[in-house]
């Protein structure tokens, strides 16, 4: 997720501040640092983090510390914990959810995405497929802004959420293309006070 936050950063799309620890002390220093309510999250190669508990908030440095301690040397879907990305808390008011990838049986890139974030797509895709956009951009033409756009508008986002969540659809199909990806995914995009952000990053390239 860190490696993928900083890409995304790289190429324009907004994340929030976040640094990554290996220690208990490590965690609880930054958290010191920044000042604000943080989340703590286990960094594996992954999904399902939060229901394998690795993911925990900590609203000062002692609960950062307690709470690192937890995660750091638990195993997730086999996977050791041995590093943690700590963020600051977002002030989350809507959730979305953006992915691009290859559709092996169209034989194109595609896609998917909806106004019902965080949770898991492969459940939203069973119990309501009608809330997940989907659209195949062309791979020998240019995706344009406009097409980002129209993604967001079909999402059925508010009005004038439609050119900002456009703006980071067309930048994660950026992403995509530049990095040779075969996933590129925003599982949360969230609404803050501040603006749209990236509250997580998956990159399989």
């Amino acid at each position: 997720e860190n490696a993928a936050k900083q890409i995304f950063k790289k190429e324009g799309i907004p994340i929030l501040e976040g640094h990554v620890a290996n220690y208990p002390e490590e965690a609880m220093a930054i958290s010191s640092e920044m000042g604000v309510p943080v989340v703590i999250k286990a960094q594996v190669l992954t999904g399902g983090r939060g229901k394998a508990g690795g993911v925990k908030f900590a609203n000062n440095p002692g609960e950062a510390l307690k709470v690192s301690e937890q995660i750091l040397g638990m195993e997730i879907k086999g996977e050791k914990v041995n590093h943690l990305l700590i963020e600051e808390k977002a002030d989350i008011l809507n959730e979305f959810f953006v992915t691009v990838s290859v559709d092996r049986g169209a034989r194109k890139p595609v896609i998917l995405a909806s106004k019902e974030g965080g949770v898991e797509i492969e459940n939203l895709a069973k119990t309501n497929p009608e809330k997940i956009i989907k659209y195949y951009p062309n791979p020998l033409l240019e995706f344009l802004p406009y097409e980002a756009r129209e993604i967001a508008r079909k999402m059925g986002v508010d009005s004038e959420l439609i050119s900002p969540i456009g703006d980071i659809i067309w930048k994660l199909y950026q992403v995509f293309e530049k990095y040779d990806a075969d996933t590129a995914e925003i599982n949360t995009l969230v609404l803050t006070p501040d603006g749209i952000i990236a509250a997580d990053a998956k990159l399989v390239v």
